[in-house]
């Protein structure tokens, strides 16, 4: 039996991502990955069982990867509910392309109802996160908020939405503004 190497098996998720990232998932084939890698198609099913297993393994990896960085901003000490909302939307960024195009895979491949169900306990995690931070605001009279649980959706359907359609004419400093903007503040005017 030959012994697992984490780094062996960081390298081949590392290779499926940028290959899933650049073409179509059904243009990707096993071997595509293992030549990528650098590696004995074989070696592949040492670390996991199909496609499908590999791409489950990468969308759970980068969940939790985006779930440990929300978790370090949500509990930062010493930083207004506020800014942290703000940090979280700067955290959620660069993850946001990756777990979509890999999301975007579930049906074609097939996920397992036990995988299918990790995936939304993660989900269920990352949402209950920024609503936490909101709570938090809530309660330090910082934001007024009365469904912080419908929020912390719609805060995720944002990068949905712009990543399945970006705008390329929006610079992603304006986008981050624009979204802090009316998280923060809305879209009623306000009388001067």
């Amino acid at each position: 039996m030959q012994r697992i190497d984490e780094q062996k098996r960081k390298r081949i998720l590392e290779t499926a991502g940028r290959l899933f990232a650049e073409r179509p998932s059904h243009e990707v084939r096993l071997e595509d990955v293992a030549a990528e890698a650098h590696i004995g198609k074989g070696t592949i099913y040492i670390y996991f069982q199909s496609k499908a297993d590999l791409c489950f393994s990468l969308l759970l990896e980068s969940m939790v990867e985006v779930i440990d960085a929300a978790r370090t901003e949500a509990a930062a000490a010493g930083t207004a509910p506020l800014q942290k909302i703000d940090r979280l939307v700067h955290t959620f960024m660069p993850f946001t392309k990756r777990l979509m195009y890999l999301r975007s895979m579930e049906r074609e491949l097939g996920l397992q109802p036990e995988q299918m169900q990790a995936l939304q306990e993660k989900r269920r995690e990352l949402l209950g996160l920024v609503e936490g931070v909101l709570r938090e605001g809530i309660a330090a009279g910082e934001i007024d908020d009365p469904h912080p649980d419908l929020t912390s959706r719609y805060l995720l359907a944002i990068f949905r939405e712009i990543t399945y359609f970006p705008n390329p004419d929006v610079a992603p400093d304006v986008l981050m503004g624009h979204i802090l903007h009316v998280l923060r503040q809305g879209i009623l005017k306000r009388a001067p």
